[in-house]
């Protein structure tokens, strides 16, 4: 099937739950679409700032860079959505990524953070930085970044955001520019229109070229399994299938993956240590020994029935 806005240009998609947000100019809103079902129907809308560009969805919030700010839009309610707060960018802005408590925002070829732990009162974090300059697009994990600038000709930085009020710039690698960008695992492919590379960021200090993927005319793409689709610059959907191992049953000493997915079942006959947090579906946990919880300063919270 297919739907549009009630009007206006699609700029950018994203979705959340069983929610599908759709952020257009010429008007300038957000839209929220309902998917139950299979039913795609639209619950509400909501202004944005003119000429928006991209937009982030964290959590109940909805975070837009248009024209000359960043917005936070509050989701609770998705069929009143309304904005809560705005800052003021310094340049054009391009594009954006988050982590859960700031905001990277590449505007006029520069990337500044932003706060954006009170959505109501988002602050910069900083002035100014020389991490990146040029870039053209960016995407991030944990706690670094990706940036490229815009030809192939060109480069490809990976910038350290440990201290979000001094990026620092990590590493960079000549010959490995590109307009768009998908990470998986500990990969990068950069698009430049005409060809995709791909780049190994295991070592954030020296990341490396394996290959190119010549002729791959690119200007959007993305990962799914080991499959990489792309629409091309003449409207082409094109499926590539990646290297990878088929093993029916294996015996490892020890692995590192950048992204572990487990399609059935899984055990752990010793320690297994979580560095992040940790999501846990409706069967929820059940444990048969001590559950200890240290939160340190940060209050713990319990949602539904307890019984102790």
């Amino acid at each position: 099937g297919s739907f549009a806005p009630s009007s206006g240009d699609v700029v950018d998609v994203q979705f959340s739950d069983r929610y599908l947000y759709v952020l257009t100019d010429t008007p300038d809103r957000l839209y929220a679409f309902d998917l139950t079902n299979g039913i795609v129907a639209e619950l509400g809308s909501v202004d944005v700032p003119a000429m928006p560009v991209r937009f982030e969805v964290k959590g109940r919030y909805a975070y837009v860079i248009a024209g000359s700010s960043l917005t936070s839009i509050d989701l609770a309610d998705v069929a009143r959505m309304r904005t809560v707060g705005s800052v003021a960018l310094t340049g054009v802005p391009t594009d954006f990524w988050m982590n859960d408590r700031y905001a990277f925002v590449l505007q006029s070829a520069v990337i500044h953070s932003y706060d954006v732990s009170n959505p109501a009162a988002m602050t910069e974090a900083s002035l100014t930085s020389t991490a990146a300059a040029g870039s053209f697009q960016v995407t991030g994990r944990g706690s670094y970044m990706y940036s490229s600038d815009g030809d192939q000709t060109g480069t490809f930085y990976i910038t350290d955001l440990r201290s979000p009020g001094a990026l620092v710039a990590a590493s960079s690698l000549v010959g490995a520019g590109g307009s768009y960008m998908t990470m998986v695992g500990d990969y990068v492919f950069v698009a430049d229109g005409n060809d995709v590379s791909v780049v190994d960021i295991t070592n954030k200090s020296a990341p490396q070229f394996v290959t190119r993927l010549y002729g791959v005319r690119f200007g959007s793409m993305a990962i799914h399994g080991e499959y990489l689709y792309g629409v091309t610059l003449d409207t082409e959907l094109k499926v590539y299938r990646l290297p990878s191992a088929h093993l029916a049953t294996a015996s490892v000493g020890s692995l590192e993956a950048g992204t572990l997915q487990v399609m059935n079942n899984g055990r752990i006959a010793g320690t297994f240590e979580v560095g992040g947090g940790l999501s846990v579906g409706t069967a929820g946990i059940s444990s048969y020994g001590a559950l200890v919880v240290r939160g340190g300063s940060v209050t713990s919270s319990f949602i539904g029935n307890r019984t102790v």
